[in-house]
């Protein structure tokens, strides 16, 4: 499913924000102003809808580490197969390098189900990848859980949250949102002090931008997961590789 809208990339100026999203090959002097994290990642996906610039900005998001793979969660399982393909290889080229192709393969299988839910097999097919899958299965049917809003798979999600690898926790935070759900809130909150800043900053969007309790959180709280993304943010040049 298209989250992004449609590009409007070939409104940007170019010669102003290519070399500021460190992928252009014009001739620069570095003293060139830097673009504010959230604003680069925003116009490099934007730029990535385009099949002129797509290369561009899979090397641009890469370049932008952890804030960048947080994003492009959502675009693992584009209606675009060219989109689907070029997100997952951006996150696996910053949390799991390794997982590369396995990843890009799990993203087209489970597409297919989150395009086509009905299917009768599609809830324990997903189910099960979550439970005893590699990584890359349990990464995107976590995922697909999530964008299908399966309340079912809640124990599957609770328990990935606890994997030992970044990119496992990230997924079910980020399914866990769409979800919706609100007993896992404490949980998520606990993952603020993850060792990882994927994975932190994943917690401190989802605590600022989701009601959780029904009445939201306190401003202390607020104040917690603002403070992150930030932090994540700012060192976001770092790139991890799980």
């Amino acid at each position: 499913m298209t989250i992004m809208p449609k590009p409007f990339a070939r409104q940007l100026n170019a010669s102003a924000n290519i070399p500021a999203l460190g992928a252009g090959r014009q001739r620069v002097s570095g003293d060139e102003p830097a673009l504010p994290v959230e604003r680069a990642i925003a116009e490099a996906l934007e730029m990535l809808y385009e099949k002129d610039t797509r290369a561009q900005a899979t090397r641009a998001l890469t370049r932008l580490g952890d804030p960048a793979a947080v994003a492009l969660l959502d675009l693992v399982h584009d209606d675009d197969s060219a989109i689907r393909e070029a997100a997952t290889w951006v996150v696996a080229r910053i949390k799991a390098r390794r997982w590369t192709r396995d990843l890009i393969k799990a993203s087209a299988w489970t597409y297919r189900h989150v395009a086509d839910p009905i299917q009768t097999e599609t809830f324990t097919t997903l189910r099960h990848a979550v439970r005893v899958g590699s990584l890359p299965s349990q990464v995107m049917a976590a995922l697909a859980l999530g964008q299908l809003k399966e309340q079912r798979a809640m124990p599957e999600l609770a328990d990935l949250l606890g994997s030992q690898h970044a990119l496992g926790r990230m997924a079910a935070i980020r399914a866990l949102v769409w979800i919706g759900d609100q007993t896992q809130a404490e949980r998520i909150q606990d993952a603020l002090d993850d060792p990882d800043g994927a994975v932190r900053l994943c917690a401190s969007k989802a605590l600022a931008n989701v009601d959780w309790q029904g009445g939201g959180w306190d401003d202390k709280l607020a104040g917690q997961a603002d403070s992150e993304s930030a932090s994540v943010a700012a060192g976001s040049a770092k790139i991890s590789h799980d």
